[in-house]
């Protein structure tokens, strides 16, 4: 899943604070990085907040047209695993 990464930098508010924290997300030539947040709140009266489900999966589900260029890389990518 990690062959190129892409990290969204935190935002800042009017006090320099950091609103949020960095995400970062994977992809691959065969499979991808899904990331999805969920919100949760504390049943003890506490504060809630989200939690991130990291999860490493193909391109087939997500309509995507694999071009040319893309089947010769995942190509290249077996013939160096079985030539070494």
């Amino acid at each position: 899943c990690e062959f190129v990464q892409f990290t969204v930098l935190p935002t800042t508010n009017y006090n320099n604070n950091a609103t949020q924290d960095p995400i970062t997300v994977h992809f691959g030539i065969w499979y991808r990085q899904s990331v999805e947040f969920y919100n949760y709140s504390d049943s003890n009266g506490g504060e809630g907040g989200y939690y991130k489900v990291s999860t490493c999966t193909g391109y087939s589900d997500d309509n995507i047209n694999i071009d040319p260029s893309w089947m010769a890389a995942r190509a290249f990518s077996i013939l160096v695993l079985i030539l070494g």
